[in-house]
């Protein structure tokens, strides 16, 4: 849609699109009548760990959060930034080599609800079965871009982290 915005030059209308990986693979449209989410997507700029400690406050109707509450939902925030680095290593490599491994139909399959915490984790099973079947679409080819050492990305909650290759 942004593209047809651009292309019949339409002056009266913009389209807000979520970044994903467009600016790391040189795909980003550069108009002013396109606007691209801070973060990965617009759920990770809407959901951050103040978002969701306000809305639990909301939900049990209460002013402040008990300090337990607070670091628990903290620590639940930062296991997920950690454990989703490797499939958000996975499928930009995937991407620049022309594939995927998460699947842009199904967003939700790698991610499930741990059976203790009912916190959000990722299933590894699953990301190393999906990351299998996007090596065996794929050949192994430099990636479009340069990556040094270290390279920077916005995680699920908008804050930087390094990934080594």
């Amino acid at each position: 849609m942004a593209q047809k915005i651009i292309d019949e030059d339409i002056s009266n209308t913009i389209a807000a699109m979520d970044r994903d990986y467009d600016g790391l693979l040189g795909h980003e449209i550069a108009d002013s009548r396109v606007l691209y989410s801070h973060g990965y997507s617009w759920e990770n700029d809407a959901f951050t760990p103040e978002f969701l400690n306000s809305m639990v406050k909301s939900l049990a109707r209460l002013t402040t959060l008990p300090a337990a509450a607070e670091a628990a939902l903290a620590a639940g925030c930062e296991k997920l930034c950690d454990d989703v680095q490797r499939a958000i290593k996975l499928d930009f490599l995937a991407l620049s080599a022309g594939s995927s491994v998460l699947p842009r139909n199904a967003p939700g399959r790698v991610i499930k609800a741990d059976p203790v915490t009912a916190l959000p984790k990722i299933d590894q099973a699953e990301l190393i079965k999906l990351a299998a079947v996007a090596n065996v679409r794929t050949r192994l080819r430099k990636p479009r871009i340069y990556l040094k050492q270290y390279l920077s990305c916005i995680t699920l909650w908008g804050t930087v982290f390094s990934m080594r290759f």
